[in-house]
């Protein structure tokens, strides 16, 4: 009886921590679905099937950065550098404008428009603007231009260099996830059959209520690992997803 007292009490602390865990996990839940949080929520308890999420780790080419947030904000604004630096060169070079307009027009001090006498006139031209000398303000602003195009250049390698860094370690961990969850799975058939076989001995006589409650703790223990198993899986795949850009 103290054995069992003392196991109950020790395993308070952890069932106190679920508990609150499992309260704000099914909160963060609410806030995306835009549910209130005072409305109850039932959560289907199903097991996740195996075959659909826990089957392999993503392959090499899969591992496209092209639709990653921070990778596309820096094409935009390499882009936008680029399409300003087009301009400032253009402002060196000479421009070259035509122009042209047609008038009829008239005058008088009455409205008998029937009888003004209209006269035509027009206009045609051509405009050519050649830049000779802007104290090198356009030179340093095309400097300045490239300077940030390099800038950015650079930002970006270093950016798309930890993301592969932070690629290679979410699969490493998806991996592990994985050979836990294949060792957990085994266990808990084991654990089945020893609780199976405790709860024989206890119904004939042969065994103890201590020792059908060490089994199935242990069955217990084990499904539980297997449930964080998985959560460290989903996890590190929707990390994956994340900076891949994807949605599958």
């Amino acid at each position: 009886m103290i054995r069992a007292k003392i196991r109950i009490e020790n395993i308070k602390p952890t069932l106190l921590q679920i508990k609150e865990a499992n309260k704000v996990t099914i909160n963060v839940l609410k806030v995306f679905l835009n549910i209130d949080t005072n409305i109850p929520l039932k959560i289907d308890n199903k097991p996740v099937s195996n075959e659909v999420f826990f089957h392999s780790t993503p392959n090499s080419q899969s591992d496209s950065l092209e639709n990653n947030t921070s990778i596309r904000q820096l094409n935009l604004q390499l882009k936008l550098l680029y399409t300003r630096q087009q301009l400032a060169k253009s402002s060196l070079y000479p421009n070259l404008a035509a122009f042209g307009s047609y008038n009829y027009q008239t005058q008088a001090n009455d409205f008998a428009f029937g009888q003004y006498e209209w006269v035509p006139s027009s206009s045609v031209g051509i405009q050519l603007n050649v830049p000779i000398f802007s104290g090198l303000t356009k030179k340093r602003q095309i400097n300045q231009i490239k300077l940030g195009v390099k800038q950015l250049q650079l930002q970006k390698q270093y950016v798309k260099n930890n993301l592969q860094l932070q690629i290679e370690n979410i699969k490493n961990n998806m991996a592990v996830a994985l050979e836990k969850i294949n060792a957990t799975e085994d266990n808990i058939k084991l654990s089945e059959k020893g609780y199976n076989i405790s709860k024989s001995r206890y119904n004939s006589g042969q065994g103890t209520l201590l020792e059908l409650n060490d089994a199935q703790t242990a069955l217990f223990q084990s499904k539980l690992n297997n449930i964080q198993a998985k959560f460290e899986y989903l996890f590190a795949k929707i990390e994956y997803e994340k900076i891949i850009g994807t949605n599958d």
